[in-house]
């Protein structure tokens, strides 16, 4: 154009808007410095992918088991309140179980893959308290791209937010401590949905369950084994029936 070199540089800024301004202006800075525009584009680019690299996301592992407990959270917010919901969500702060309601205690695991096939991540984490049922939520979801009832991590933990008023100061708190930031909500942009229903288990005697009062009565020199982890397929189990906090979550359609 006009005998010169002309180029477009589209940029998508949408959620992050001060880092796609601090591309623009580097990108600017090389070309005003006498840099090539190839060259000036391909310097803040990698420098730009370095920014996003040490925000430090959740793996997809902790998103999906954050997102599992969030759910949860937002059905009890409707079922018995704000505050209830919350305290039965915090309270528990470095308790093995993710809920701890008036009768009874609730881990939830939330898994992408088409079985039931839940981590328990050690040999304490289905152990119910004493004289307290215990209640494992199943929730499987699938990975839903631009399906219309799908959500992000950044979906749901916004909906909640918007839901909460005496509360959002400790719901914020709590979401800071398991590693979310709210200016890297754009690094989330995975979206899902759910692929069945969840299902409720009974964590009786009856439940196969690692625990380590049965490691102590089973395995010789018990306190020679630990820290155990496993798998634990529930495909073929029946699920029971949770208290009525969660009837509603684990025995209807979801949207």
């Amino acid at each position: 154009m006009e005998g010169g070199a002309w180029f477009v540089l589209t940029v998508d800024a949408r959620g992050v808007h001060f880092e796609a301004y601090s591309l623009i202006a580097a990108i600017v800075d090389d070309l005003v410095a006498g840099r090539s525009f190839h060259v000036a584009t391909a310097r803040s680019v990698a420098a730009y992918r370095d920014l996003l690299a040490g925000r430090g996301r959740l793996s997809e592992e902790k998103t999906v088991g954050l997102i599992g407990e969030l759910l949860v959270l937002k059905h009890m917010l409707a079922t018995i309140g704000e505050e209830v919901a919350m305290t039965s969500w915090v309270a528990p702060g470095s308790e093995e179980h993710d809920f701890v309601l008036e009768d009874a205690d609730v881990e939830v695991k939330t898994t992408l893959g088409e079985k039931r096939s839940h981590l328990i991540s050690t040999e304490t984490q289905l152990a119910a308290s004493l004289h307290r049922p215990l209640w494992l939520v199943s929730i499987q979801l699938t990975r839903a791209g631009n399906a219309r009832d799908a959500f992000s991590l950044a979906d749901v933990v916004g909906r909640i937010r918007t839901r909460l008023h005496a509360t959002r100061d400790t719901y914020v708190a709590y979401l800071q401590s398991q590693g979310w930031r709210d200016a890297d909500a754009e690094l989330y942009r995975e979206r899902y949905r759910y692929r069945t229903r969840p299902a409720a288990y009974l964590v009786d005697d009856n439940f196969p369950a690692v625990t380590r009062a049965r490691i102590d009565a089973l395995v010789p020199r018990p306190e020679l084994v630990g820290p155990v982890s496993y798998r634990i397929d529930l495909s073929s189990l029946t699920p029971g029936t949770p208290p009525s906090v969660l009837a509603g979550f684990t025995g209807s359609d979801q949207s």
